[in-house]
């Protein structure tokens, strides 16, 4: 007995830090060992209630209540028939979904909210209502409501991160409390440090001796006020490719401090001088570029690296996009390949949720040729992306509603192939209503392949609401030869 009891609190415990999964599994350890525990039971069962499982839910109360004799049981079977309702309005509020109907869809899942019936599967359906709708806070106290419950929710999860990677939410307010933790065990080990070694070790540095330089060399430190400030100087970009072309800008002094050759000392030495200052600097690289002067190399457009870094750090999605076209497939120096690199790399984490937003805004205005755009910019860099599958979707969607069909089939059967003939992969979101689509649109087209997806729809995925007459009435026609 006392087994069974320590195995119950153990479940509470779990059910309480957001383990449901786990909590379940120790509750059926807690049964195994004494069918009579009521608490345990009674446990269960509310944790497939939350969960949505509402038959096996009652089944388990059922138990319950015929074996011990329990009230609360009892009670739990009376109060959960009206639940049976709200399983069908949940379920119609997926179609509404499917169909872009997201504002009924909400009010029904809103309406279903009332109870804790199916609370993981509610708050995640209306997470993506609100993520269509572009409410994202709305969207992350949605995700927050399941993570409380299921830690471990893959769909929460993967919501949460989506909203990190469109910047709405800061990723950092979720591991606050691990920040908090680092930097106590590092003052820890700082007050270690200090009390071993003796503060009187710790040498300060003497600011007023140094002239640092900074940012390769572009600029230099003055001792009057320890800033990095601009300096006119012919800085020569890429030095490493330069054979030592930075020798021609800075002379060694006996005291073995960096002397800067300034703009106004040039411009008194002799001419031949210049000249020949100019013609290292002209010859060290092809791809040299001089600070503070113009080129003289008059070959084709150079990519402007300092441009590039710029919109990564502001991260700039439409103009990394116009340099990565323009610039992936030319030939590139080191330099500008690992810049191309980089912004390719943010691309992937940013842009399908980018032009996924901005194609719905142009999708809901019913600017379609606009949506159209910004969903195939998006699915080029989405593939990895939690949004991938919307984006591909809702291309396919646009393409319809502008009666281009050929492409509309296209991207149908494209999302068709990546989330349901890829069986390692999980059915998509929109699986049931695409092979719908791809049978009403091939009906008057290729009776065939109408036949062919209508069958799908109506073996794979009887229950779905879109195996409707329509479906039956493809079936029963007559393939073409």
């Amino acid at each position: 007995m006392k087994k069974t009891n320590k195995l119950y609190k153990k479940a509470i415990n779990l059910y309480n830090n957001g383990y449901i999964d786990k909590s379940i599994s120790v509750c059926e350890k807690s049964i195994a060992l004494d069918i009579r525990n009521s608490a345990a039971l009674n446990l269960k069962g509310l944790l497939l209630y939350i969960k949505g499982d509402i038959n096996e839910a009652r089944r388990v109360w059922e138990i319950n209540y015929k074996a011990n004799n329990d009230m609360v049981s009892k009670k739990y079977l009376n109060d959960s028939r009206n639940d049976i309702d709200n399983k069908k309005l949940y379920e119609e509020s997926i179609d509404l979904i499917n169909k872009i109907k997201i504002d009924e869809a909400i009010k029904k899942l809103e309406f279903c909210k009332n109870s804790d019936f199916n609370a993981i599967n509610i708050n995640n359906a209306l997470t993506t209502c609100y993520i269509k709708k572009g409410e994202f806070e709305k969207a992350n106290v949605c995700i927050d409501e399941v993570l409380k419950i299921d830690k471990n929710n893959k769909i929460a999860k993967g919501n949460k991160k989506l909203l990190i990677s469109l910047g709405v939410i800061d990723k950092k307010r979720d591991f606050k409390k691990a920040v908090i933790y680092s930097f106590s065990f590092f003052v820890v080990i700082l007050l270690i440090f200090t009390i071993k070694f003796g503060i009187s070790k710790i040498k300060s540095y003497k600011n007023d001796n140094i002239i640092s330089t900074c940012n390769n060399n572009s600029y230099v430190a003055e001792k009057k006020n320890d800033k990095c400030t601009n300096r006119k100087t012919y800085k020569v970009i890429n030095s490493e490719e330069n054979n030592g072309a930075d020798k021609t800008i800075y002379n060694k002094t006996e005291k073995g401090k960096d002397k800067e050759l300034s703009t106004e000392k040039s411009s008194v030495t002799n001419e031949g001088e210049n000249r020949k200052v100019n013609k290292e600097i002209h010859v060290a690289s092809k791809y040299t570029t001089i600070q503070g002067e113009k080129s003289y190399d008059k070959g084709p457009e150079k990519l402007s690296i300092d441009k590039v870094s710029e919109c990564i750090e502001k991260k700039d999605i439409e103009s990394l996009y116009k340099y990565v076209d323009e610039w992936d497939s030319k030939q590139l120096n080191i330099n500008e390949r690992a810049i191309i690199s980089k912004a390719k790399k943010l691309l992937n984490e940013y842009a399908c949720g980018f032009y996924y937003n901005k194609g719905l805004d142009a999708y809901k205005s019913k600017e379609y040729k606009a949506a159209v755009q910004n969903f195939l910019k998006g699915i080029i860099y989405g593939k990895a992306n939690y949004l991938y599958e919307h984006d591909l979707y809702m291309l396919a969607v646009s393409y319809e509603k502008m009666n281009d069909i050929e492409n509309s089939l296209m991207y149908y059967e494209m999302y068709n192939k990546e989330f349901n003939e890829k069986k390692y992969i999980k059915n998509g979101t929109y699986i049931e209503i695409v092979l719908y689509r791809l049978a009403m649109l091939y009906k008057d087209i290729d009776i065939n392949k109408s036949k062919k997806y209508a069958k799908i729809l109506n073996t794979e995925y009887a229950k779905s609401k879109y195996n409707n007459s329509n479906i039956y009435e493809i079936i029963k026609m007559n393939s073409s030869n």
